[in-house]
């Protein structure tokens, strides 16, 4: 059975998820972490998503797109 940590709603594998890098600071969380701990929701997805860019600009293989060409007007 999955313990809950009372004070954040949520449970302690969740916490530990996101704590470990295993889960992302997710919109929901971050205001549980704000209420709970203390601390900025807003600064706390600025730094996932950022995380979660660079994460994806090391990646090997790059993203191919087309890029869209402006039609004469």
């Amino acid at each position: 059975m999955l313990r809950q940590v009372s004070h954040l709603g949520v449970t302690r594998q969740q916490l530990y998820n996101v704590i470990n890098g295993k889960s992302s600071v997710t919109p929901e969380m971050a205001i549980r972490l704000e209420k709970g701990i203390g601390g900025n929701a807003d600064h706390l997805l600025r730094m996932q998503a950022a995380y979660d860019l660079a994460q994806l600009r090391m990646r090997d293989k790059p993203i191919e797109v087309k890029r869209f060409a402006r039609k004469a007007a």
